[in-house]
């Protein structure tokens, strides 16, 4: 992909490593390409790698799914489908990608590092970069300057503690803002259809989800985004029947990773809309019909061996409501629309994780 990884200078200052790159030559050979997730997955699509012929990086099921979808959706007065697809977005931190190794004389690494989760960096650093002790590298996390996803995969990390390596030398790397924008990554791209059940008085009998993920050229956070946007989609309203299902799949594109809500807007962006046509297909007021199917206290959350031991989500919505003056402004599904311009009102509502329980450990100790 572009911005991919080819050579690597270290030197006494920057202006001496940038001489220096300029004096390597690269000769390259261009080879098909592919950009679309979809056109990736097609018989004769280039390959990205050789383990993943069909370029699918892994496929997933959502582990609360339940019910008969098939029979749900006949037996529903009301069936209601929406597609959507958000783009990929640049987390564009004030501080570019930048790292500092130092190796001991012990054998032991120091990283300095705006890293948004070290504990899991340090371990795969430890035991899929150089096969040493976790106990033999410290990771001091520095001030960071603005994160929003984009630290949560390793960026400098690893080359910059093998160029220290190798020239025993403190180094510090750096990239510019071009090479942060083409070489790491962003957003996501999701292609996702979710389709609902609702019987004739409003309450929601299945909900369906479909998800199509754009990993890029590398494997990084792009399964586990895809899985908490199942979580926190599937796991918001009441339902008896639930599936959904995930495929990330490999392209030319530059790896994609999290940012700032980790799968969750992505979702309920389209989640939200699908239960406004619904709502229009009962002819229910949108917050009425979330008020009727929105989970509550003593329920399951959306991870759902957790009961929710407070909500307090029919209050919010009932005085979001009245602060946006919804029954003044809001005038009903059947008003006839005239013309290129709309202006109206809307309703949505999502829930959010503190912390990431139910998918990593969290813990902090000390030794």
């Amino acid at each position: 992909y572009m911005g991919d990884w080819i050579a690597a200078v270290a030197a006494v200052d920057v202006y001496t490593a940038e001489k220096a790159l300029g004096l390597i030559d690269v000769e390259y050979e261009q080879l098909p390409a592919v950009f679309d997730p979809e056109e990736a997955m097609k018989p004769g699509a280039p390959v990205i790698h050789d383990r993943w012929k069909d370029n699918i990086a892994g496929h997933m099921e959502h582990p609360f799914s339940r019910g008969d979808m098939e029979k749900a959706f006949s037996e529903s007065a009301f069936v209601a489908e929406f597609s959507g697809r958000n783009s990929r977005q640049k987390q564009a931190h004030m501080e570019p990608d930048v790292a500092l190794a130092q190796w001991g004389e012990d054998g032991r690494l120091t990283i300095w590092s705006p890293c948004q989760n070290p504990h899991l960096a340090k371990k795969a650093m430890a035991q899929r970069v150089f096969d040493m002790g976790e106990g033999d590298i410290k990771w001091i996390t520095t001030t960071v300057g603005g994160g929003f996803g984009a630290r949560m995969s390793f960026g400098l990390e690893p080359l910059c503690a093998m160029l220290a390596k190798v020239t025993g030398k403190p180094v510090k790397t750096m990239v510019t803002r071009e090479e942060d924008f083409c070489g790491w990554n962003s957003r996501t791209e999701q292609r996702q259809t979710i389709t609902i059940g609702v019987d004739k008085d409003g309450a929601i009998t299945a909900v369906q989800q479909k998800i199509l993920a754009d990993a890029g050229a590398y494997l990084s956070h792009s399964g586990s985004i895809s899985a908490v946007n199942m979580q926190s989609a599937l796991g918001l309203f009441r339902s008896p029947n639930i599936y959904g299902e995930a495929t990330v799949v490999y392209t030319n594109n530059p790896t994609a990773s999290g940012m700032r809500g980790y799968g969750n807007p992505e979702g309920q962006y389209v989640l939200q809309q699908a239960i406004d046509l619904a709502a229009e297909k009962v002819g229910m007021d949108p917050v009425e019909f979330r008020l009727k199917n929105a989970k509550g206290e003593g329920e399951p959350s959306m991870w759902e061996p957790v009961p929710l031991d407070s909500c307090n989500l029919d209050k919010c919505i009932k005085l979001g409501a009245e602060r946006i003056g919804w029954k003044e402004k809001w005038q009903g599904w059947g008003k006839k629309k005239e013309g290129r311009l709309r202006k109206g009102v809307g309703m949505s509502i999502m829930t959010h994780a503190s912390g990431a329980g139910g998918f990593l450990l969290e813990h902090s100790n000390a030794i």
